[in-house]
């Protein structure tokens, strides 16, 4: 599937960095995860 999404796309299916990404902090994870699936 990788080398057919690579042909398909004429690159990588995702995007690659050096960058360091940043984590969220619990309270912005409760967030996105409220926002995504509602309150639970």
């Amino acid at each position: 599937m990788l080398l057919a999404q690579i042909e398909i796309r004429k690159g990588l299916p995702f995007q690659v960095s050096t960058q360091p990404q940043s984590f969220l902090s619990s309270d912005e994870q409760a967030a996105e995860w409220t926002k995504a699936f509602g309150a639970y």
